[in-house]
């Protein structure tokens, strides 16, 4: 057997013995799947939609809403709920 070949035999023995302490250490967590999480992570329950508001109204509506435990989503589905059922004006 050349020195080479004696060479390349220690180093895969050493790194197999390395692989094997490695995943003695490893601790497995089961894969999170939609099934056993319960809904994908960072999917909104309700579509997204997009519309323009002045920064500084943005602002305020969201530090307002975090101080009372709301979402910014939650302050504009109380306000469009209100506009549907207010009796029509004119």
């Amino acid at each position: 057997m050349s020195d080479i070949t004696k060479h390349m035999a220690e180093a895969r023995r050493q790194s197999e013995e390395w692989a094997a302490a490695v995943m003695e250490r490893v601790t497995y967590e089961p894969v999170k799947t939609p099934d056993t999480v319960g809904a994908v992570p960072n999917k909104p329950k309700t579509p997204v939609s997009n519309f323009r508001i002045p920064e500084d109204v943005k602002e305020a509506a969201t530090a307002k809403a975090k101080a009372e435990g709301k979402t910014l989503t939650d302050v504009v589905v109380e306000a469009l709920r209100r506009y549907i059922k207010a009796k029509p004006r004119g």
